[in-house]
């Protein structure tokens, strides 16, 4: 078995794959809607959650929880071997701009808000297009699954009561053979 199965390992491939191909799914969804609201690609990517943040939007790519199964716990069988790894990209936007389009004038919370749903739907796009990311060297995960996408509520940033700041969360389903 060549390559890591760790979570360090998936997470790395995610954060790749989405710094080289999420501006071409954020461009496109942008030319879908062809209204006022335009994404911005993320400024940054980590690995675990921070007080302050320098620049938005922002990407979190965090391991939740590695299960093995009970059948395949044992360190002789390496053929059957397997890990499912539950990661979590967290994405976190602000914005305190009105959008008018068509006569109609967006709230920042709404702009916010819409914002969130398709960078959402762009990190899903972009990585449900490669669900065998490579994991290490050679290694491929054998699938990435989208479980889940929470959309929390709209919250005002302290000391900035015209800047608005929305978490969004993709819950992954990694699997490594």
């Amino acid at each position: 078995m060549s390559g890591s199965e760790s979570p360090e390992a998936a997470i790395n491939a995610i954060i790749s794959e989405l710094g080289t191909n999420l501006a071409t799914y954020m461009a496109a969804i942008d030319t879908i809607w062809s209204d006022a609201i335009t994404l911005e690609t993320p400024a940054l990517y980590l690995r675990a959650p921070y007080r302050k943040y320098s620049q938005y939007p922002v990407v979190i790519v965090e391991a939740d929880i590695t299960q093995i199964p009970p059948a395949f716990r044992t360190d002789h069988d390496t053929q059957n071997f397997f890990q499912n790894h539950s990661i979590q990209v967290g994405v976190i936007l602000r914005s305190r701009e009105q959008v008018s389009y068509q006569g109609v004038t967006l709230q920042p919370t709404e702009v916010v808000t819409i914002r969130m749903e398709r960078t959402l739907h762009a990190i899903q796009n972009c990585l449900q297009a490669n669900p065998t990311l490579t994991i290490s060297g050679t290694k491929n995960c054998d699938r990435l699954f989208v479980l889940a996408i929470p959309y929390p509520f709209v919250e005002t940033v302290p000391d900035q009561s015209e800047l608005f700041e929305k978490k969004g969360f993709i819950n992954l389903r990694v699997m490594i053979s």
